[in-house]
């Protein structure tokens, strides 16, 4: 995806302010468990340039706190995104539903909330 493609991903991750990344949203981005919960976890990516060293192509960036990086192909759509920066706008979680087949806002619990995962997605 070009830079200027990318830049309303990056306009949009950075509305939903809970630092998130490119990443977040990345089809080759594949996240391993290290620790039990889903805030302790390493991130690989499994872009198909990143590993074929030999056309000398850079490692991604940091992509955390709004770099941007060349690799980015999006898992979702930027509709799929605008619902989420709605519904976390909103100081609400946003859940993907496998029924609807879509993001939906789901009331923070208690704990949540004094754990403050609010507007976060899961």
């Amino acid at each position: 995806m070009k830079k200027v493609q990318r830049q309303i991903y990056l306009v949009l991750i950075d509305m939903i302010n809970r630092g998130y990344g490119l990443c977040n949203f990345c089809k080759f981005a594949e996240w391993e468990d290290i620790g039990g919960s889903c805030c302790e976890a390493n991130l690989d990516c499994t872009h198909p340039l990143i590993k074929l060293e030999k056309y000398g192509f850079p490692e991604p960036s940091d992509v955390w706190q709004g770099s941007d990086c060349w690799c980015f192909r999006p898992n979702i759509s930027l509709q799929q995104l605008g619902v989420i920066v709605d519904i976390t706008s909103q100081h609400l979680n946003a859940h993907y539903s496998k029924n609807k087949h879509e993001y939906i806002a789901i009331t923070p619990s208690k704990r949540d909330k004094q754990e403050g995962f609010i507007g976060v997605i899961f």
